[in-house]
């Protein structure tokens, strides 16, 4: 998903929408209900303080993903984007948590989040993968990657 900016229903500019700057952690969690529910809970770092609204945005598929690994980006309200809003550069924890209903438990194999330096996946089996993006001289490359466990449990 590309950036975007909000209009609230006055139809006056907000801040935009931008990818977080990390994912830190996700984790996964089928909810006990008809029909199952999928809960994902992930953390992540942005760059300065005043971010508001973390969510994730599902992307669309036309037909589902081959590999079962549905991708979400994780965006929240930029901060700088507003006039007269004071920020501090820090780096800052963000959290979020989506609930996705009626998920098809049948053909869903993990999730992926990305944000704007990296992203992770979770496997509905327990793996994770973490993805850094950037190489020598900012060039993307994916050839960093991490395999740390993990668990999905039923609540």
């Amino acid at each position: 998903m590309h950036d975007s900016l909000t209009v609230n229903i006055e139809g006056k500019m907000m801040s935009e929408d931008r990818k977080i700057l990390e994912i830190i952690e996700i984790k996964l969690a089928i909810l006990e209900s008809f029909p199952p529910k999928l809960k994902i809970s992930v953390k992540g770092k942005v760059g300065s303080t005043g971010w508001e609204n973390p969510r994730l945005i599902p992307y669309r598929y036309i037909t589902e993903p081959q590999n079962g690994v549905w991708e979400f980006d994780f965006v929240a309200q930029d901060p700088s984007s507003e006039t007269g809003v004071i920020t501090v550069p820090t780096l800052t924890d963000i959290e979020t948590i989506y609930i996705w209903e009626n998920y098809p438990e049948d053909i869903v194999r993990g999730v992926r989040v990305y944000a704007s330096t990296n992203s992770i996946s979770v496997m509905t089996n327990g793996d994770e993968t973490l993805n850094v993006f950037g190489g020598a001289n900012g060039v993307m490359g994916g050839g960093n990657s991490v395999m740390i466990a993990t668990t999905i449990k039923v609540l």
